[in-house]
Protein backbone atom coordinates (compact mmCIF):
# COMPACT_ATOMS: atom_id res chain seq x y z
CA UNK A 1 0.00 0.00 0.00
CA UNK A 2 1.50 3.13 -1.07
CA UNK A 3 -1.44 5.34 0.74
CA UNK A 4 -4.04 4.93 2.59
CA UNK A 5 -6.93 8.13 3.39
CA UNK A 6 -9.65 5.93 4.92
CA UNK A 7 -11.42 9.52 5.67
CA UNK A 8 -11.24 10.18 1.55
CA UNK A 9 -12.23 6.02 0.87
CA UNK A 10 -8.89 6.38 -1.19
CA UNK A 11 -6.16 3.86 -1.18
CA UNK A 12 -2.83 3.72 -3.80
CA UNK A 13 -1.73 0.69 -3.95
CA UNK A 14 0.50 -1.57 -6.25
CA UNK A 15 -0.81 -3.65 -9.00
CA UNK A 16 0.63 -7.19 -6.72
CA UNK A 17 -1.45 -6.77 -3.90
CA UNK A 18 -4.22 -9.34 -3.50
CA UNK A 19 -8.01 -8.47 -3.02
CA UNK A 20 -7.79 -10.01 0.53
CA UNK A 21 -4.63 -8.45 1.56
CA UNK A 22 -6.74 -4.93 0.36
CA UNK A 23 -10.09 -6.30 2.78
CA UNK A 24 -7.68 -7.14 5.61
CA UNK A 25 -6.07 -3.35 5.30
CA UNK A 26 -9.67 -1.48 4.62
CA UNK A 27 -11.54 -3.64 7.23
CA UNK A 28 -10.26 -2.07 10.67
CA UNK A 29 -11.83 1.22 9.48
CA UNK A 30 -15.40 -0.74 8.31
CA UNK A 31 -14.31 -0.42 4.47
CA UNK A 32 -13.95 -3.52 1.76
CA UNK A 33 -12.50 -3.52 -1.47
CA UNK A 34 -15.47 -2.91 -4.04
CA UNK A 35 -13.96 -5.19 -7.44
CA UNK A 36 -15.04 -8.02 -5.75
CA UNK A 37 -14.65 -10.51 -8.81
CA UNK A 38 -16.13 -13.60 -9.25
CA UNK A 39 -14.13 -16.78 -7.57
CA UNK A 40 -11.59 -16.77 -4.98
CA UNK A 41 -10.24 -12.98 -3.36
CA UNK A 42 -6.40 -14.63 -4.12
CA UNK A 43 -6.46 -11.90 -7.26
CA UNK A 44 -4.26 -9.32 -7.64
CA UNK A 45 -5.21 -5.49 -8.53
CA UNK A 46 -3.55 -5.83 -11.54
CA UNK A 47 -5.79 -9.30 -13.08
CA UNK A 48 -9.12 -7.35 -11.89
CA UNK A 49 -7.82 -4.53 -13.85
CA UNK A 50 -6.45 -6.17 -16.72
CA UNK A 51 -9.23 -8.73 -17.73
CA UNK A 52 -11.90 -6.14 -16.03
CA UNK A 53 -13.73 -9.11 -14.22
CA UNK A 54 -17.09 -8.59 -12.91
CA UNK A 55 -18.69 -9.92 -9.64
CA UNK A 56 -21.81 -9.99 -8.45
CA UNK A 57 -21.99 -6.25 -6.64
CA UNK A 58 -20.30 -4.86 -10.78
CA UNK A 59 -24.35 -3.86 -11.11
CA UNK A 60 -24.49 -1.97 -8.41
CA UNK A 61 -20.96 -0.91 -7.50
CA UNK A 62 -19.95 -0.51 -10.92
CA UNK A 63 -16.99 -1.93 -13.18
CA UNK A 64 -13.53 -1.97 -11.98
CA UNK A 65 -12.74 0.80 -14.66
CA UNK A 66 -15.41 2.62 -13.06
CA UNK A 67 -13.91 2.23 -10.01
CA UNK A 68 -10.19 3.14 -10.56
CA UNK A 69 -9.53 6.85 -10.38
CA UNK A 70 -6.30 6.58 -12.18
CA UNK A 71 -2.94 3.95 -12.84
CA UNK A 72 0.67 4.11 -13.88
CA UNK A 73 1.73 1.45 -16.41
CA UNK A 74 4.71 0.87 -17.83
CA UNK A 75 4.61 -0.65 -21.35
CA UNK A 76 6.98 -2.96 -22.90
CA UNK A 77 9.48 -0.66 -23.94
CA UNK A 78 9.69 0.99 -20.63
CA UNK A 79 7.67 4.50 -21.14
CA UNK A 80 5.66 5.28 -18.06
CA UNK A 81 2.04 5.80 -19.04
CA UNK A 82 0.09 7.59 -16.42
CA UNK A 83 -3.89 8.22 -16.58
CA UNK A 84 -6.31 9.60 -14.58
CA UNK A 85 -5.20 10.85 -11.09
CA UNK A 86 -6.34 11.03 -7.47
CA UNK A 87 -9.30 12.93 -7.06
CA UNK A 88 -11.44 13.12 -4.02
CA UNK A 89 -14.87 15.25 -4.61
CA UNK A 90 -16.36 17.17 -1.41
CA UNK A 91 -20.18 17.32 -2.13
CA UNK A 92 -22.48 18.53 0.57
Amino acid sequence: VLEYVPSDLTITVRSDITLAALDAITAPHGQWCPLLPWGADDVTVDEVLRRGQRGPASATLGAPRDLTLGVTVRDPRGATIVAGGRVVKNVA
